[in-house]
């Protein structure tokens, strides 16, 4: 763990939504920015009732050679982010927490680093892939600073 905070420049927030219309290309969470950012967290919300979904993060930079890298599967519980059920914090899965668990600032907060030009993204995997096309909708929010 970090000794002391690193302050960064620009905070920033993205969302994103996966549609049926988009059920079979990745989308961007996140961008490595001029400099590089640091993600704090990413959560996702889903309005289908009827199953926890599954869904792919893929992470590619100019070290990757621009080709996407598989990081894992994380689960986005059904209905979540509505009344009753939580958001799924998607930066917090433990079978991604190998990539995004292992560095901390001087608070015990978690973080991820990414170099400029890199990117990560998500995609539909498996049986969501037929929830979606029956409306179902993902959505992202993928919050940090810029260095």
């Amino acid at each position: 763990m970090a000794t002391s905070l690193t302050f960064t420049g620009t905070i920033f927030t993205s969302g994103s939504a996966l549609a049926s219309a988009s059920q079979f290309t990745p989308i961007s969470l996140a961008q490595g920015g001029n400099l590089g950012c640091r993600i704090y967290g990413i959560s996702g919300q889903t309005n289908s009732t009827t199953a926890t979904g599954y869904f792919n993060l893929i992470y590619s930079s100019s070290a990757t050679g621009g080709t996407g890298v598989f990081l894992g599967t994380v689960p986005v519980l059904a209905n979540s982010g509505n009344t009753t059920v939580a958001a799924s914090d998607i930066f917090g899965q433990s079978v991604v927490a190998s990539v995004f668990q292992k560095q901390k600032d001087a608070n015990g907060v978690p973080y991820f680093n990414m170099p400029s030009g890199s990117i990560i993204q998500i995609k539909a995997s498996g049986s969501v892939i037929s929830q979606m096309a029956n409306g179902s909708t993902l959505n992202v929010a993928t919050f940090g600073e810029f260095y």
